[in-house]
């Protein structure tokens, strides 16, 4: 999906980065160097005070300040994003990938939804 405005320049995808923990700087950094395609809007944990002083980092990194969202319902309703990035630990990732795919939000998984085949439905 590009978007372009009227000067022909592509509008960077807008995404939200959902789990803050080892490998997020790993995406954050990713998401830099694309060179503005890709726009880290914004940042999400369990733990706000870990959101916002992540998103300080994140924002030094990017070079734009990114936004700390105060629910995963604020994510998934959030009409600017174009996809999210989900780097939580395997127990989370199931039931955010059913509140994104009923939202109709494009995802970025970067690991197998759970750590092996017994949780299937």
């Amino acid at each position: 999906m590009t978007l372009t405005n009227n000067t022909n320049k592509a509008k960077p995808l807008n995404t939200a980065l959902i789990g803050l923990g080892m490998v997020a700087d790993t995406h954050v950094e990713a998401i830099t160097g694309l060179n503005g395609k890709v726009k880290l809007k914004g940042v999400f944990a369990r733990g706000q005070q870990t959101a916002k002083e992540y998103a300080i980092k994140a924002s030094s990194i990017c070079g734009h300040e990114c936004e700390v969202y105060s629910s995963i319902e604020e994510v998934a309703n959030d009409p600017e994003l174009d996809f999210v990035i989900i780097a939580t630990p395997p127990n989370a990732r199931l039931q955010l990938i059913n509140l994104f795919a009923t939202a109709k939000m494009p995802i970025l998984l970067e690991k197998p939804i759970e750590r092996t085949t017994a949780v299937r439905n």
